[in-house]
C-alpha cells in the first residue's frame, strides 16, 4: 500500500496544495496516484488517501466532497482506501462512537475500504 497523503486534511504542498485551492489538491492527488499505478512494480500497490481527525465526519465529508467535486481532476477510482487518524486525548467529542459514524458514513458514501492507520 502506498499513502498518497498523510494527515492532509489541511491541505499539502502549500501554497500550492493550500485548502483554498482544492483543484490543486484535486491535481496533486491525481499525480501522485498515476505515479504509482504507472509504475513498473510486478504487482501494484493499493493507494491510500489519509486524512487526520478521522472521528469528525463533517471535516472527512467536507474534505472528500472538495477533492472529488464535478470536474475534478481527483477521481474516485484513482485510490483504494480511505485512511484514517484517531487519537482520541484531543477533546470530548473524540469519541468511539464519533469515530464508528465517521467509518461508516465513509464507507457508504465513497465505497472505499476505511483503514484507522494511527492511533494512540
Amino acid at each position: 500500500m502506498v499513502s498518497i497523503g498523510n494527515e492532509i486534511r489541511n491541505g499539502l504542498l502549500w501554497p500550492l496544495g493550500a485548502t483554498t485551492n482544492y483543484g490543486n489538491i484535486a491535481r496533486l492527488l491525481h499525480s501522485g496516484a498515476w505515479g504509482v499505478k504507472e509504475s513498473a512494480l510486478a504487482t501494484p500497490p493499493k493507494i491510500m488517501i489519509h486524512l487526520d481527525n478521522g472521528w469528525d465526519w463533517s471535516a472527512q465529508q467536507y474534505y472528500y466532497n472538495q477533492a472529488l467535486a464535478r470536474g475534478s481532476a481527483l477521481s474516485s477510482t484513482d485510490f483504494d482506501y480511505i485512511g484514517v487518524s484517531y487519537y482520541p486525548f484531543y477533546g470530548a467529542d473524540v469519541t468511539l462512537s464519533a469515530l464508528a459514524t465517521s467509518l461508516s458514513n465513509l464507507h457508504a458514501t465513497y465505497g472505499k475500504d476505511v483503514l484507522v492507520v494511527e492511533t494512540n
